[in-house]
């Protein structure tokens, strides 16, 4: 059908319109034509790169429909993580004695076993006999077997043994797990301070490079035997921040690079043997150690009223909020 005829049955339009519309609606019509077609195969190849799959227009069996797997896989490689390596629990055989049997009950003490393997001229008279129990998590066996405890020399009972298994020559040190002594007094006695304590570096506040030969063994001595009848007021709940700590270990036990340390509001503070000890030494008495040391803090101590005085400050108050009901 003509161009003409197909106007003429929509409407009696005018010749002359008629081959004027004739002449300019052609190529607008292609061009569109061509637009849409290209568009659609521009839609059709982003679909098919998308879906990784094509399919030929020709039924040629040896031609492949999918995309080549290596491009999906170099695209994982970019994005996978190194994952954290996980610490691998060694096997029964492979563990040392302490590390088969961990713990020790004996008189109401409960002792964590060290691979410290103690020099038997430390190790005091038999306590006593005990069952210690272990276990294999690869096969999920039970294991038993019998230790003899022995007391270490001017060291307390409820603070430390040694530990020695069954068939075996070796004494372990063992750490009793809660030891809480009532005062400083009680701390440097029970432990024997006087004759086990080894004294090492200072480090200032927030510092980690140590400062050598600041304090020895007898300064650090003579700061804890300075008043024995302060009471242990540990809480943890308080946020103990020190002013410079003091490296400090008990050999015999095992025990290294511990910290001591004093506090800006007047604390003398401890965890060897595990547990937090603080004692309250006030706030004057750690400003003239800071000028005694020649150490220079962000965070001064200022003198209160209870500076002289045993008591713990009052420690700031754990509040909990508000319930609210859903």
């Amino acid at each position: 059908m003509k161009e003409q005829k197909l106007l003429q049955v929509f409407g009696d339009i005018d010749d002359d319109l008629i081959e004027e519309a004739t002449h300019r609606a052609r190529p607008i019509l292609l061009y569109r034509i061509g637009a849409c077609a290209a568009a659609l195969l521009l839609v059709a190849a982003i679909a098919l790169l998308s879906f990784g799959k094509f399919t030929p227009l020709m039924s040629d069996p040896a031609v492949t429909t999918t995309v080549p797997v290596h491009h999906t896989a170099t695209q994982q490689a970019t994005t996978t993580k190194k994952l954290p390596e996980i610490a691998v629990i060694p096997h029964w055989e492979d563990k040392t004695l302490a590390e088969r049997f961990p713990e020790a009950t004996y008189g109401g003490n409960t002792y964590i076993v060290t691979n410290h393997t103690m020099d038997p001229q430390f190790v005091g008279q038999k306590i006593g006999s005990v069952t210690v129990h272990g276990e294999d998590v690869y096969t999920d066996t039970a294991h038993t077997t019998t230790a003899v405890l022995y007391a270490v020399k001017n060291i307390a009972q409820h603070c430390a043994v040694a530990v020695q298994y069954k068939d075996s020559n070796a004494y372990y040190s063992a750490i009793q797990s809660w030891y809480t002594p009532k005062t400083l007094g009680q701390f440097v006695e029970d432990l024997n301070l006087e004759h086990y304590l080894e004294v090492g570096a200072v480090y200032a506040e927030n510092s980690h490079t140590p400062q050598d030969h600041l304090l020895s063994k007898q300064d650090v001595l003579r700061l804890l035997r300075e008043d024995l009848s302060l009471p242990n007021v540990h809480d943890d709940r308080y946020w103990y921040k020190p002013v410079f700590s003091i490296s400090v270990g008990i050999p015999v036990l095992g025990i290294e690079n511990v910290s001591m340390a004093v506090t800006a509001d007047g604390y003398l503070t401890t965890n060897l043997l595990r547990t937090g000890k603080a004692f309250f030494i006030g706030t004057e008495r750690v400003e003239a150690l800071l000028q005694e040391l020649n150490i220079t803090t962000t965070t001064r101590t200022t003198a209160t009223d209870n500076s002289t005085t045993t008591s713990k400050p009052a420690v700031p108050p754990v509040i909990s909020p508000p319930y609210i009901p859903e």
